[in-house]
């Protein structure tokens, strides 16, 4: 039962950053009762393992649908118990990062994306390093230099780990060089973004199952950049840029 919960949240989280990720949320949705009942067998039985890969897979759900403080609490119960794989804590690290961000607490999300770094650095995943490296620049979204300095240093890595050659990429680096001739009033976030989306190549370029959904969020994010226009204020950049 709670392993069967636990594949149908790994098989889920790839399309909670796609276009399909409403359908994938409405699935979830029909069986939330059953999750929670999952999670709280992983805390009161100590299955951390299993709860935190389970939660650590699906807190875009969690986010998608409102229910950022449950999400949390899941993660804060699991990460509370001793005896937790480092990949594990990792993974839950993450996911309890990743809704801090959402309820704009940063400094929590900060601190628990430094954890994961951290456990990330342990087990040699160097992809997963950047990618964490990445979101936490996420984080400290108001310091635009430090946001800067650290989401370069994760692309660099990316692009170490890949060996980075594609015309997607280059094209990407192209469209950079627009902005500053077609949205000048942008500036710092401007560039945060294209970084992200630089990330979201490489990201596809690294994980060929799930290419063609990076590449579509790539796209998004820069054709939204290049209508400033629409979007109001700086906030809105951010909100399409979330780790």
């Amino acid at each position: 039962h709670i392993g069967f919960f636990r594949r149908l949240a790994e098989e889920a989280e790839p399309s909670l950053t796609r276009e399909s990720a409403h359908q994938t949320a409405a699935l979830l949705s029909t069986e939330l009762g059953n999750i929670r009942n999952a999670l709280q067998h992983c805390v009161t039985t100590g299955d951390v393992d299993t709860g935190l890969f389970l939660a650590g897979s699906i807190w875009r759900f969690f986010q998608s649908i409102g229910r950022l403080a449950e999400g949390r609490q899941w993660f804060e119960a699991l990460l509370g118990h001793p005896g937790a794989s480092t990949a594990a804590r990792a993974k839950g690290l993450t996911g309890l990062a990743g809704l801090a961000y959402w309820q704009g607490d940063d400094a929590t999300a900060t601190a628990r994306y430094e954890e994961a770094l951290s456990c990330y650095q342990e087990l040699e995943d160097r992809f997963s390093e950047a990618d964490t490296l990445f979101s936490m620049s996420m984080s400290i979204r108001y310091d635009f230099e430090r946001c800067e300095r650290l989401a370069g240093e994760a692309l660099a890595m990316f692009a170490r780990e890949l060996a980075i050659g594609s015309a997607l990429v280059r094209s990407v680096s192209k469209a950079h060089a627009r902005v500053g001739r077609h949205a000048p009033t942008v500036g710092q976030s401007a560039r945060v973004v294209f970084t992200y989306a630089e990330r979201l190549a490489l990201r596809g370029l690294g994980t060929p199952s799930g290419q063609t959904h990076f590449v579509e969020r790539a796209t998004r994010t820069l054709r939204h950049l290049f209508w400033p226009a629409k979007c109001g204020s700086s906030t809105v950049f951010w909100n399409r840029i979330a780790p």
